[in-house]
């Protein structure tokens, strides 16, 4: 070999060696990014969930997110929970969820150690969750249906007063808050309402009274649907009222007297590959990070009172956290729930084959 041939032979080597040597300082060195895996009920709630919420809490803590959409379908969830296959480290569920999984292992708890519960409103803290948002079961109507004249509805007691306020009633297949609502137009006082458990019979029979002027729905949109073209009240989700007002422009009112008012949660499902990420975000949560923006767009409640207090006040008031609105209501009794739905599930698809 030549000494010229030599010459550009160890100069490329070292071209390639100190090449080399850039290319490993940039990323050697560097720790790979955590990637915090989520799920919620997909749509425009979880979109706005996501940027508002999820997105700048990961960027705080030092990582980045993954938000999926799932049914919220338990029996699916804990299947993959109990195989191991379980993909997410943070799931949005239902309050009926959150005991039931509690209750078999498939959660894990929190530690409200690191997880400050005197930041959040009363009744948002449970040994496996923390409160995600506040939302009612509301009486609804649209103006536009009541008769000339008559006095607007107040209670439970006038959502079964057919004669007073003609006309359809929606309300959604399912014993869920209809057995606590019909109780309470029945004269039952909130705070015996679960007492001693449910009256479920009695429920049923005053269900019977207005049976054939119930409207069954089954989805927000049908609500919805409902609401805006035939029917004069609803037993409705309040965040979809509030929706359809803000941006249909629909004539509807509603009251939280009598509300059956409800959490969903956060929950971190056992065997979790980043459980502490997560147990990190929810102690970051509960400062109230973009809460207000989902009360603002979708009419639920913050848990956060640091966000309750960053709320203007004329949505605040619209809101069921909103503590007047909340002290109207009665709070959906989960445990009870979830020892008695598939008798009274038994009992309500009895009486909806009924005439």
């Amino acid at each position: 070999m030549t000494i010229k041939r030599l010459l550009i032979l160890l100069l490329t080597l070292q071209v390639l060696a100190v090449g080399c040597h850039k290319s490993t300082e940039g990323t050697a060195d560097k720790a790979p990014v955590v990637v915090l895996h989520a799920a919620s009920f997909g749509g425009s709630f979880q979109d706005d969930l996501d940027q508002a919420v999820i997105k700048p809490i990961c960027k705080d803590i030092g990582c980045t997110s993954n938000v999926d959409a799932y049914s919220g379908e338990y029996d699916h969830l804990a299947a993959t929970i109990k195989n191991g296959t379980n993909p997410f480290d943070l799931v949005h569920v239902e309050t009926r969820f959150l005991i039931q999984g509690g209750k078999e292992g498939l959660l894990t708890p929190i530690d409200w150690n690191q997880v400050s519960g005197s930041k959040l409103v009363p009744g948002a803290t449970n040994q496996y969750g923390v409160g995600l948002l506040a939302w009612s079961l509301v009486m609804s109507w649209n103006q536009s249906r009541l008769p000339a004249g008559v006095v607007t509805p107040s209670s439970w007691h006038d959502f079964f007063d057919v004669k007073k306020y003609p006309g359809p009633r929606a309300m959604r297949n399912t014993p869920e808050g209809n057995i606590e609502l019909a109780l309470l137009a029945d004269g039952v006082a909130p705070e015996d309402l679960y007492r001693n458990g449910l009256d479920v019979d009695r429920a049923l029979r005053k269900l019977s009274t207005i049976k054939p002027f119930i409207s069954w729905w089954s989805s927000g949109a049908e609500l919805e649907q409902k609401l805006s073209t035939s029917c004069v009240m609803a037993a409705a989700w309040n965040g979809r009222v509030y929706n359809l007002k803000r941006t249909a422009k629909i004539p509807l009112a509603y009251t939280y007297a009598g509300s059956i008012n409800q959490f969903d949660w956060w929950v971190i499902p056992a065997g979790a590959a980043h459980r502490d990420l997560a147990a990190k975000f929810l102690a970051t949560f509960v400062n109230g990070q973009g809460q207000d923006t989902i009360a603002n767009n979708f009419g639920y409640g913050p848990v956060s009172l640091k966000a309750l207090d960053q709320i203007q006040p004329d949505l605040l008031r619209q809101l069921p956290s909103y503590p007047p609105n909340a002290k109207l209501g009665v709070s959906f009794d989960g445990v009870w729930w979830a020892a008695n739905q598939a008798s009274v599930q038994e009992k309500w698809n009895r009486w909806l084959l009924q005439h």
